[in-house]
């Protein structure tokens, strides 16, 4: 190969992998600054959902509730995930929107979270596992919370409690995990998530 042809072509080489690497950089941006499944491990967020210990155990409700748990946790994650997911959660921060688009998004969202609530209390109250039936209960409460008050915080974790419900409860596959729900922590753990959680549900029951 003359002289020429080489130096075409370590140019060739070197922009396609600076390309490649911008194109890497712009997808790690997005996924880090605009999906609702960011934080790390390190920082008590998401983990391998292979990596958690949930195990579903046996006769947590009903034979005959069994199903409506199972549906109303699986609807509550489609829902949560169509309003929380690909960066759409910054619609409901005061941050990231004039006072009337806010006000405007919340409205639109507010009874489907109110009637997820509903549905989650009644969910719950099947329930035999004291565990498995809190966490429900703290999506409930969640829920109810961020439509009453406009609470991002509320919003988003109600996304993450209910995710992790779908993954412990249903058995659903999941690449990520929360680690958000007491089912999946030894007596006495906690995580980042699932200290925030509780914190938020307190001021739920402060507020009532």
């Amino acid at each position: 190969m003359n002289e020429d042809g080489g130096y075409i072509m370590k140019w060739f080489i070197i922009t396609s992998a600076a390309a490649a690497i911008i194109v890497l950089s712009a997808a790690g941006f997005f996924v880090v600054h605009f999906m609702d499944n960011t934080t790390k491990k390190s920082d008590g967020g998401m983990m391998k959902a292979s990596e958690s210990v949930v195990q579903f155990k046996e006769n947590q409700v009903g034979p005959e509730e069994d199903m409506f748990v199972e549906e109303t946790i699986s609807e509550a994650h489609v829902l949560l995930n169509d309003i929380t997911g690909y960066g759409d959660h910054t619609k409901y921060s005061k941050v990231n929107n004039n006072i009337d688009a806010y006000e405007e998004n919340w409205e639109d969202i507010s009874l489907h979270l109110e009637k997820y609530s509903t549905l989650a209390l009644e969910a719950a109250e099947t329930i035999e596992d004291a565990t498995l039936r809190k966490d429900v209960e703290n999506f409930a409460a969640l829920a109810w919370y961020a439509q009453e008050t406009y609470n991002y915080d509320a919003l988003l974790y109600s996304h993450r409690v209910i995710h992790d419900l779908d993954v412990a409860f249903n058995n659903e596959n999941k690449a990520r995990f929360w680690n958000s729900v007491n089912i999946a922590l030894d007596e006495g753990e906690s995580t980042n998530n699932s200290e925030k959680v509780e914190e938020i549900v307190e001021k739920v029951e402060m507020d009532q």
